[in-house]
């Protein structure tokens, strides 16, 4: 199963100024937030394009445990172009396990995240941050419930 981005984020992109991977990014971002904050545990998925429409999917998600996911290969005719998973308490830091997959997917051409609350006084926004092996690159803050990025509250 696969989410083909038809999905509301569109909703608020209404001049089209987000790219097909960025609206992925955002509800791929939600889910495993949501999931996290609900159970605990990390969830993870990949972003895929098709190699000859480049349309962008999400693959189906993977629950993870407290510490660590392993996201799904994308499927035949598809690349890997994201992979995202969640933290549990409120936690952007990657693992040394994370800094490893960062380090070798950045390698390859694959943007890395880690999406992450950010205050429990607003559980609606998720912190999304892209890693290279080296450490953050820059954050972006989403509230799911608006369908907005917000500069940093």
């Amino acid at each position: 199963m696969y989410l083909f981005l038809s999905d509301p984020i569109s909703d608020f992109d209404v001049l089209g100024l987000l790219s097909g991977r960025t609206k992925a990014l955002l509800a791929a971002a939600c889910k495993c937030k949501k999931h996290t904050d609900e159970t605990g545990k990390e969830m993870c998925a990949s972003i895929c394009c098709d190699k000859e429409t480049g349309k962008k999917i999400i693959t189906k998600f993977r629950k993870g445990n407290s510490g660590s996911c392993i996201p799904p290969l994308c499927p035949e005719g598809f690349k890997k172009i994201d992979d995202i998973h969640s933290h549990p308490h409120n936690n952007p830091h990657p693992s040394p396990r994370d800094k490893k997959a960062a380090k070798r997917e950045n390698k390859q051409g694959i943007r890395w995240f880690i999406a992450t609350g950010y205050l429990n006084s607003l559980p609606n926004v998720v912190r999304i941050v892209l890693y290279t092996g080296t450490g953050p690159k820059k954050a972006i803050y989403y509230d799911c419930k608006k369908n907005k990025i917000i500069k940093k509250p």
